[in-house]
């Protein structure tokens, strides 16, 4: 009876991620390569993320990025817009890939998210080296 109990549960806790539209993302430490303007060399690094908190979500209808209709979207928590877009919804495994400058992937079932900022090292800013610092991030998510 308790093993029926326990699936019934663990079902309706499954049900309620996969029908979710809307998740809190906490990131729990993020790791990378910084600059150093005293040394002009570039090293690897951690970075400090205490705090750091995303919404991921279904937009509204009204909300596009770059014109463009998306089916998921990332924001950094307090803020309007849509940071990095998804444009194809969760696959079959539950998983989520979304881009632009940064590449973030969240599964649906163990509610953790990986994301990579890419721009920096290889492609510096111009004529500012070191002022983006390329890094994974990795953190949690709750249903919200």
């Amino acid at each position: 009876m308790r093993a029926l109990v326990l699936a019934t549960l663990m079902c309706v806790a499954a049900n309620q991620a996969l029908s979710q539209d809307a998740y809190l993302c906490v990131s729990d430490g993020a790791a990378g390569i910084g600059y150093s303007a005293a040394t002009k060399r570039w090293s690897a690094t951690t970075f400090d993320v205490a705090g750091k908190r995303y919404i991921f979500r279904r937009p509204k209808e009204s909300e596009t990025f770059r014109g463009k209709a998306v089916k998921w979207g990332l924001y950094e928590f307090g803020k309007d817009t849509i940071s990095t877009p998804c444009f194809e919804d969760f696959n079959s495994s539950n998983l989520i890939s979304c881009y632009w400058t940064t590449y973030f992937l969240f599964n649906r079932d163990n509610l953790r998210f990986q994301s990579f900022y890419t721009l920096g090292y290889v492609v510096p800013a111009p004529n500012q080296e070191g002022a983006d610092t390329p890094n994974i991030e990795f953190g949690h998510c709750s249903p919200s």
